[in-house]
């Protein structure tokens, strides 16, 4: 395989690697923030406005996450097969 092909593959690995990390790290702390909201005083209304505007973030940040994954796993499906392949030439793959 030849340089570009080489770095074509490797820039694939790390978009995927890239784009599913950000993902997990969005949906991980919308998460936090859903399950495990600060907890407030009875009657303090500026903590409990904070609380759902925190929570309102965090819905974003589940879409957000959601959809970094749902494209990561696009582009693993669009290139699987030349990414195995290069893989598989390279001995990187063995079975």
């Amino acid at each position: 395989m030849s340089a570009s092909g080489n770095l074509r593959g490797a820039a694939l690995i790390g978009l995927l690697a890239g784009l599913s990390a950000a993902g997990l790290y969005l949906l991980v702390s919308a998460a936090r923030a859903i399950f495990f909201p600060a907890p407030c005083a009875p009657g303090d209304s500026g903590c409990a406005l904070e609380r759902e505007i925190a929570l309102h973030l965090a819905r974003r940040q589940t879409l957000a996450g959601g959809a970094l994954l749902l494209l990561t796993l696009a582009l693993f499906v669009r290139f699987r097969a030349k990414l195995l392949a290069s893989l598989k030439r390279n001995g990187g793959l063995a079975r």
